[in-house]
């Protein structure tokens, strides 16, 4: 252990430096710069509010909403589920060609392989925190607006939810580099995936319209999925007090239930992401010799 952490060590510098580039390059020819990160998911779930709630009427009225929603108004209930969802699908799409695109510095200089989608974890999770701001300011209107109640001490559980979304982007990055350097029709696979993903996520619905659907057994599928676990542990954490419809059965009755922190789907994606990190790095490891034959 001492000498894994003395050869990171060694190499703290450049890591430093890949972060500092990614953040640099992400926004270089933008007159906005950074502050896109807090603009873009705040634009996006604003169409996304509009669509959902405007045109097809899926919003309701705030009383609705804080019953469908769990103790959330339909606007901070799609732009939680967003940013989460963002982070996870930026980061998983860049490290399916990260090897490929930093050939150059492959090529001529030794440098540990798996500094470069480590860096992209953490100039995009960097980024991450950084649009959370955007969610504080809504939040608060919606609070100061009376259309969302204040949230409770769960909020103290929030960092439960951010380390295994950074510890599950982390394993998955590890596989999809490995991966992506040999196959690079991945990289397209990938985005065909995570549109799967953003509908299995239920970012702009609630999951109970699942289980009274022709097919309920689909909940099951996504409560299996460990990033819908985080995103709905994140979203009980900034969540007020109160109950919300956990079901509707089939005769049309509404089953309540007080929110709560799921611990369950806690220790699930915490599993889940530990074993994919383990996997990601014997994958990593065993094939980043070979990198340099197929960049």
């Amino acid at each position: 252990m001492r000498s894994l952490i003395n050869h990171f060590n060694r190499y703290k510098f450049v890591l430093s430096e890949l972060v500092k580039k990614g953040i640099v390059l992400r926004y270089r020819r933008s007159y906005l710069g950074i502050f896109w990160s807090l603009l873009e998911p705040l634009l996006t779930s604003v169409v996304l509010y509009f669509v959902f709630s405007a045109v097809l009427g899926r919003g309701g009225t705030p009383e609705h909403q804080l019953k469908v929603y769990g103790q959330l108004s339909f606007m901070v209930y799609i732009l939680a589920g967003r940013l989460l969802y963002s982070f996870y699908n930026q980061t998983t799409k860049e490290c399916t060609r990260v090897i490929r695109t930093n050939a150059a510095l492959i090529k001529k200089v030794h440098i540990p392989k798996y500094l470069f989608p480590l860096s992209h974890l953490i100039f995009n999770y960097i980024l991450f925190l950084i649009s959370l701001i955007v969610l504080v300011v809504v939040g608060g209107v919606m609070m100061a607006s009376g259309l969302q109640p204040f949230p409770t001490t769960r909020i103290l559980l929030s960092f439960i939810p951010l380390i295994n979304l950074i510890l599950f982007a982390w394993g998955s990055s590890l596989i999809l580099a490995t991966l992506g350097t040999f196959f690079r029709d991945l990289e397209y696979l990938w985005n065909v995936f995570m549109t799967l993903m953003f509908y299995a996520c239920a970012i702009f619905y609630p999951i109970n319209k699942i289980q009274q659907s022709s097919y309920p057994w689909v909940a099951y599928f996504m409560k299996a999925n460990p990033l819908y676990c985080i995103i709905t542990n994140f979203r009980q954490c900034i969540a007020g007090s109160g109950d919300f419809i956990y079901r509707t059965t089939k005769a049309g009755k509404d089953i309540m239930e007080a929110v709560q922190f799921n611990y369950y789907y806690a220790l699930y994606s915490l599993a889940a992401s530990l074993i994919l990190i383990g996997i990601g790095a014997l994958v990593f490891r065993k094939n980043q010799d070979r990198f340099i034959l197929y960049v």
